[in-house]
């Protein structure tokens, strides 16, 4: 006899079986199968398990959150910037007065009530914006310290093709990064990492110290591109804030200082001749030049034409600072390109020449597997190796330009004076000098921007002491373009853009296409269109009649719907080439963009309008598809579809071409030629 017990889908059954030998005949009779229906407890088995593995994820959530507080992390814990002025500055370490008390702080985020107002003094960097390098390739190098919400190390390494995505380099849990709008400059809303905060707090002797390592760490993993300092707040002492010594904000109006003369008539005695005194006892201008650059201007100014060296270096650094110095010393010396024989033998990495000369292409390759191998594992290597990529690529003729507006520059050059004393000047107030404006002794539109001040006074004497940094205009400044994702036309109607109204200038022109390069030149004074990385033409050129096509679109909808922001997301770009079928991608003749900021369902329509007006212009060659609403088999997000040449099946099927045509509410838009 036999017994079988088996499951059979949610039920548990059983089979009873006998073997029977008679001599002339032998085999196995089974008795009926007998099953019962235990669906309900195969059902509190899975409920047991799920519930098992939340309060395990739970409780491993804990571990890793007290082991990141302990500075042991397991796992990277994120803070804004406003969380730690307002939690472990303002809040934890600041002083508290028993009768004192403030108001009308003006202070937002976290510190945006006046819950601080008993505090004597507290951190606020409310206000201060960090100028970057413009674009999608800009990121931190070092996730230990910091990251920039929307720029994350993996997303440049997917923007140059090294990457699919953040799980193909094994980094998991970054829905929460991901779904944050992309850096705008605000420096509250970068985020710390827990650990390095504790690492920190735990080698700093002083507040101040504390302060200055984290701003100092964040520096250095965005690329030393700022100068970060703790000051006061001019107009009031209570708040302490970190700004960029590098950039200010924009003025109009630039306040005039006037020194006076000193051509007065002293034999006159004192009284008489009192018109003719300065008010400034000493006056100069200084600089604060590192002494590497310093060095670097000396030698590669005192190259003669037929001498070595044994670096680059100084030729680089001469090319970018040195090459307008009309000293008569340095004056009509010139730096010879070629290494050393010797350099040359030894293959010496930093010697330079026209065959080991690196390309913007070798570069901007060299940056993707930079943030490649930073994302697969974050050591001291790969950090120095993302950092060190991210500076070159940023370095020489595509030096950084800011990505936030209405900044100014702030050059190590300053205007140094002791002044009879004066109670008007404060640190941060910018001036310029009468004198020097009157003699056009600098160019026109710069200022002073006041970084020290001090008082002496006595019993028979008052000076004042100021120290400055010159602040040139940037008007005309072109942000450097840069790489975005590399895959897909699609995007989040809802994404946040960080354009604003910058003006926007093509990444690497000379590897760029002619065509693609035309359509860049006409958006790249819309302040309401941005490309997406180099998809119009990372797979190929465009044709003239996208160009023209796109450009009118652009330009009509940033005159007449100035709200709307778009992202191109794709033309001929590589992703639609990997795919199974041609489209008009691939030919040059299709482009996709999505409204990156200002999406509703209303704007939607007006886009579809437009489009459709443009249709109805030149029915035989203007096309495009709504693929918010009907989006096509191998779209990668809701976007908007543009195209060159006849109808297409899909648009044929759709039948919307006919309906705009017939319309009338739709208006007849023209195609303007690209000049």
């Amino acid at each position: 006899m036999g017994i079988n017990i088996f499951k059979s889908g949610n039920n548990l059954c059983l089979t009873v079986s006998f073997y029977i030998d008679v001599g002339v005949w032998s085999g196995s009779i089974s008795l009926s199968r007998k099953c019962v229906d235990l669906s309900w407890l195969f059902k509190a088995v899975d409920w047991v398990k799920e519930q098992y593995n939340a309060v395990k994820n739970w409780v491993d959530e804990q571990i890793a959150k007290l082991m990141a507080f302990l500075g042991f992390p397991t796992l990277n814990f994120f803070v804004t910037w406003d969380w730690f002025e307002t939690i472990c500055i303002t809040d934890g370490l600041s002083t508290i007065g028993k009768d004192y008390a403030s108001g009308a702080l003006e202070a937002s985020g976290l510190q945006a009530d006046d819950r601080f107002k008993k505090n004597v003094w507290r951190l606020d960097s409310t206000g201060v914006t960090l100028g970057y390098p413009d674009g999608d390739l800009f990121a931190s190098t070092n996730p230990w310290v910091c990251m920039l919400p929307g720029m994350s190390h993996w997303d440049v390494a997917v923007s140059l093709n090294e990457l699919d995505d953040a799980a193909d380099a094994g980094i998991e849990a970054t829905s929460g990064f991901e779904s944050l709008p992309k850096w705008d400059g605000d420096i509250k809303q970068i985020l710390l990492n827990t650990g390095y905060i504790w690492e920190v707090y735990l080698q700093s002797e002083t507040i101040n110290d504390f302060v200055m390592k984290v701003a100092e760490g964040v520096n250095d993993a965005c690329g030393g591109f700022w100068d970060l300092k703790l000051v006061e707040d001019p107009l009031d002492p209570s708040r302490l804030m970190v700004v960029d010594m590098k950039a200010v904000n924009s003025q109009k109006q630039i306040p005039i200082l006037d020194l006076g003369t000193v051509s007065g008539d002293y034999a006159a005695g004192f009284d008489d001749g009192m018109h003719g005194r300065s008010v400034a006892r000493e006056w100069g201008m200084t600089s604060d030049i590192d002494d590497s650059i310093k060095h670097s201007i000396m030698m590669g100014s005192n190259a003669g034409s037929d001498t070595a060296q044994n670096t680059s270096e100084p030729t680089k650094v001469w090319t970018l600072y040195g090459q307008k110095v009309t000293d008569r010393m340095y004056k009509g010396l010139s730096c010879n390109p070629e290494c050393a024989d010797e350099s040359k033998r030894n293959k010496n990495t930093d010697c330079s020449n026209s065959e080991g000369e690196k390309s913007d292409s070798d570069i901007e390759g060299d940056l993707g597997k930079a943030m490649e191998e930073l994302s697969d594992d974050i050591t001291d290597e790969s950090i120095d190796t993302a950092t060190s990529a991210m500076q070159t690529y940023y370095s020489g003729k595509n030096e950084q330009s800011t990505a936030v507006s209405n900044k100014d520059v702030v050059i190590p050059i300053g205007f140094d004076a002791k002044f009879d004393g004066i109670g008007m000047l404060y640190w941060g107030e910018s001036f310029a000098v009468k004198q020097i404006v009157d003699n056009s002794l600098l160019p026109k539109g710069h200022r002073f921007m006041i970084t020290d001040i001090g008082h002496s006074i006595n019993r028979t004497d008052w000076t004042t002491k100021i120290q400055t940094r010159m602040v040139l205009p940037q008007e005309g400044a072109s942000p450097r373009y840069t790489g975005g994702g590399s895959g897909g036309s699609g995007g989040s109607g809802q994404a946040s853009s960080a354009s604003g109204g910058k003006t926007k200038k093509s990444k690497n022109p000379e590897i760029r296409q002619p065509v693609a390069n035309e359509l860049r030149e006409c958006i790249r004074d819309l302040p309401n269109v941005v490309e997406k990385g180099v998809e119009i033409d990372n797979g190929g050129d465009i044709t003239e009649c996208l160009r023209d096509y796109a450009c009118s679109f652009f330009t009509h909808m940033n005159k007449n719907y100035p709200q709307m922001k778009f992202r191109v997301t794709g033309a001929n770009d590589i992703y639609h080439h990997k795919l199974s079928y041609t489209s008009s991608h691939t030919s040059g003749d299709g482009l996709d963009f999505v409204i990156d900021s200002g999406y509703s369902t209303a704007n939607l329509d007006i886009c579809v309008k437009v489009l459709g007006g443009f249709h109805k212009g030149a029915p035989e060659k203007y096309h495009w598809i709504d693929e918010y609403r009907k989006p096509s088999k191998k779209a990668s997000g809701k976007h908007l579809h543009m195209r060159c040449g006849v109808d297409s099946t899909t648009e044929k099927n759709l039948g919307h071409g006919k309906k705009a045509i017939a319309d009338a509410s739709v208006p007849k838009l023209s195609v303007t030629p690209y000049a």
